[in-house]
């Protein structure tokens, strides 16, 4: 039916710093005007049906227009479905609009259908939590279904997400240009800035990586992540630390686990370069969340005693599990000295017992300081309460 205009919710970022380094915490919601070429695949009926229930819309009739956007997504007539969910969301023509799951459900239903507002709008229920159990991950999920369907102002959120590694999601600095890029083709400003901090941050690095990408195999590719890897490793050893960071970095901003956390060592203990305990922090959390458990354990470490960060129990305890789950002996034996004292987890002597002991019976160097923290526990404990 050509093209339609339509009110989308879309993430709008409320300050928009300078700094390559900035971090937005706070996102808000406002409606923009979104042309879109979205088609139907229904039967006519339903498109007819929603002709009449526009013409009522944009007269203001909601009354007569919601059982007639009902009538046509029932249907399976998706723009129905999406005005439907508006109506309900912002309370037009509904008695009861403060309730979002209704709105949700019908955002839900045009959104598995492809279409790319009602994406956004799924997004924003799952950010906020409106009608929906709140999941910042699938509402960044639904986001990025939307940027692939070209919704601007969608590619800019995706981008910033993947430039800085947020949700839970690691930095991917490859789909943040690529993101960036599609957006910034559409004269999204926001975009084009991530894009000018993305090549001051990696711009030699992405130079380099490009200069080789014909050549396909990696062994015969000297910026594949593996033989930067190596490269940076061997400048290393010979404490050449600047090349070291080079190749690292190259290595690294391809997604190569053992790049990050090596980079992560340069700057906590300051190899060749000042100490930098925020730039070691970046390294190693986006190594853990791709599931290094040294990386994990080291983020814990940082929560656990405030090292370039605010001293953070609870945090330290969350990313201290996640290592502890793939047997990292140091992670365990913190996680049961937090059990055996109630330090940001529950006390539970049981779960301080099974840690410490797993811990106990490594063959790392924390070994012997958790046999002595399982002895003390025992000793201070009845021993009916350990099973």
């Amino acid at each position: 039916m050509g093209k339609q205009l339509f009110f989308i919710l879309v993430c709008t970022l409320l300050a928009i710093q300078s700094s390559a380094n900035q971090t937005i915490n706070t996102v808000s919601y406002l409606i923009i005007d979104y042309s879109t070429t979205f088609q139907n695949n229904d039967d006519p009926t339903a498109s007819s049906i929603f002709e009449k229930a526009l013409a009522y819309y944009n007269k203001k009739d909601y009354v007569h227009a919601l059982p007639l956007f009902k009538q046509a997504g029932e249907k399976g007539h998706a723009e129905s479905l999406y005005y439907v969910g508006m109506m309900y969301f912002y309370g037009k023509g509904v008695s009861d609009p403060d309730d979002h799951s209704i709105s949700t459900k019908w955002y839900k239903r045009a959104a598995e259908k492809g279409h790319p507002l009602a994406q956004c709008c799924l997004s924003e229920a799952y950010m906020n939590g409106y009608g929906i159990p709140k999941d910042e991950l699938e509402g960044f999920r639904w986001l990025e279904k939307a940027a692939e369907q070209g919704v601007s102002s969608a590619q800019s959120i995706v981008s910033h997400v993947y430039y800085h590694g947020e949700h839970g999601l690691p930095k991917d600095i490859f789909k943040a240009i690529k993101y960036g890029k599609a957006a910034a083709e559409q004269g999204e400003s926001y975009a084009k800035s991530i894009l000018k901090n993305i090549y001051d941050d990696y711009g030699d690095e992405l130079v380099a990586i490009e200069s080789y990408s014909h050549i396909k195999d990696p062994k015969k590719n000297p910026m594949s992540p593996g033989n930067s890897f190596v490269k940076a490793l061997k400048h290393f050893q010979e404490k050449e630390y600047r090349e070291a960071i080079k190749y690292f970095r190259i290595s690294a901003v391809q997604g190569d686990i053992s790049a990050l956390f090596n980079l992560g060592q340069i700057y906590y203990h300051g190899y060749g370069v000042p100490k930098d305990y925020l730039a070691a922090f970046q390294c190693y959390i986006n190594a853990a969340k791709l599931g290094d458990p040294k990386s994990q354990y080291l983020i814990g470490y940082m929560y656990y005693d405030g090292i370039g960060i605010e001293n953070n129990f609870e945090e330290a305890s969350k990313w201290f599990i996640k290592s502890a789950s793939q047997n990292y002996p140091k992670a365990q034996y913190y996680l049961g000295n937090m059990y055996s004292d109630g330090k940001g987890v529950v006390k539970d002597l049981n779960l301080a017992y099974k840690y410490l002991q797993q811990a106990s019976e490594s063959n790392d160097e924390i070994s012997k300081d958790a046999e002595l923290a399982l002895l003390f526990l025992i000793s201070t404990t009845l021993n009916d309460t350990i099973k």
